[in-house]
């Protein structure tokens, strides 16, 4: 393994390489501070063994510590993952591991000592899984993707997905939501939840790989439902391998980013859905976040809103800490105010007390910023919406033709005629952002 240590400028140098033990082929790795010493440790997955290698904090890293399992795969296959979450809301990262029809909780007990827990227990193919806390309850959860039968011609195979959902202290999950494998739907691969209309509730959303690439869609309910998968093109050559949720034009909105390993091509998705009400999860007790989204950026004054569930007891405080300081208290149990902070990143943490003295947390990662949030242009389904220039409006040269389209399939060509001539033709867009220099008076657009 080479370890790329950062310049903070985008640029890497190569640090320390490590040589495995031998014997191990290491099918997945992630990293966190395994035994709370403040330093980022490395975990390797190897057949029913996991390599944690201690680090040092300057980059280096020293000899492994070695976890046997009692895992059902001891062959090395890419299927065998390894992923990081807190499943018991200990404070202490716990580690995931699975393959294709299992996977276990190893749940930290300190001086890098695991104990091994179950999860699954799925009639069909386990393809992918993902720790989210999908709920907002301060426990990390499961989400796990799914692959039924195929048929015999090269059709698509069935796909589905399940959310287990942690007890928490009880170190065990129960299935809140399950999505049957059906021939409707494609293995989904790489499942990652977002809130993406900013209601406060969890969305899924994963990509599938046969004929096209495509991103799906999950509403999520405050019950912890999810509504039916809504789906959007993303390229027209098979393939598809992982998508990440990042805030690209800095608007407070999660934004997506796909990759296709059979074109090499990457898609970049922007978040054009409106800001929906804020609405409060039935998981209980929680915290519901609406603003701001985990992992955005926000200008200061920082605009927090929140609600927190206790059916038990009733809620008595909200308090607002950033990086670790209070900074607000109110006594209801909604939450609407305002915090100056300076810029760069920060960590939110909102939390509330019932009347029993118990309290429970959502947390926020923000960064702060001063420059201009890039802007957005909303379409509904298989439409056309011109954002800019308005209907009848007077503008100066350079025209701004701002454009969008929202399709089932993808777009073969996105068109401007301007006075009834052809002057732009992109063949891969589904947005047009685009200036035009005009004469003065008045002129036809289409898009």
């Amino acid at each position: 393994m080479d370890i790329l240590l950062g310049h903070g400028d985008g640029t890497f140098e190569v640090g320390q390489t490590i040589t495995l033990p031998g014997g191990v082929g290491a099918t997945s790795i992630t990293s966190s501070d395994f035994n709370g010493d403040g330093k980022i440790d490395l975990a390797v997955r190897s057949g029913n063994k996991v390599f944690i290698f201690p680090g040092r904090g300057d980059g280096t890293f020293d000899a492994p510590k070695t976890i046997t399992t009692t895992f059902h795969s001891t062959v090395d296959s890419p299927s065998l993952k390894l992923r990081v979450g807190d499943f018991d809301g200990d404070g202490r990262t716990d580690l995931a591991l699975g393959d294709d029809s299992h996977i276990a909780v190893l749940f930290n007990t300190g001086n890098f000592t695991f104990q091994q827990e179950d999860v699954t227990s799925e009639s069909a193919f386990t393809i992918d899984f993902n720790p989210a806390d999908v709920n907002q309850d301060g426990f990390t959860d499961l989400l796990v993707s799914l692959r039924g039968d195929c048929p015999p011609s090269n059709a698509p195979c069935k796909g589905g997905y399940a959310v287990y959902t942690s007890l928490g202290r009880s170190r065990s999950f129960k299935v809140t939501f399950r999505l049957v494998p059906s021939f409707d739907q494609s293995p989904p691969f790489s499942p990652i939840v977002a809130d993406v209309d900013g209601d406060g509730i969890n969305d899924i959303l994963w990509v599938t790989v046969p004929f096209h690439p495509e991103l799906h869609l999950a509403k999520g309910n405050a019950d912890g439902s999810f509504g039916t998968p809504r789906i959007f093109t993303l390229g027209d050559i098979n393939g598809g391998g992982a998508v990440v949720a990042l805030d690209f034009n800095r608007d407070g909105r999660l934004d997506f980013f796909t990759t296709n390993s059979t074109s090499g091509e990457v898609y970049t998705s922007i978040n054009a859905f409106p800001r929906s009400a804020c609405t409060a999860s039935t998981s209980s007790p929680s915290v519901t976040l609406c603003q701001p989204s985990d992992n955005t950026y926000s200008k200061s004054a920082l605009h927090i809103i929140g609600k927190a569930t206790d059916t038990a007891h009733p809620i008595t405080a909200m308090q607002v800490y950033v990086d670790g300081q209070l900074t607000s208290t109110t006594k209801t149990a909604g939450l609407d105010t305002t915090v100056s902070l300076s810029q760069g990143a920060h960590l939110l943490s909102v939390k509330a007390w019932d009347s029993t003295g118990k309290n429970f947390r959502s947390l926020r990662h923000v960064n702060i910023f001063s420059g201009t949030s890039g802007q957005v242009c909303s379409a509904g389904r298989n439409t056309l919406h011109i954002c800019a220039p308005a209907q009848n409006a007077t503008v100066a040269s350079p025209v701004r033709v701002f454009a969008a389209s929202n399709s089932d399939f993808e777009n073969s060509s996105v068109q401007i005629y301007l006075d009834h001539h052809l002057v732009f033709d992109d063949r891969s867009a589904n947005f047009i952002d685009h200036t035009f220099t005009l004469t003065a008076g008045t002129h036809s657009l289409t898009v």
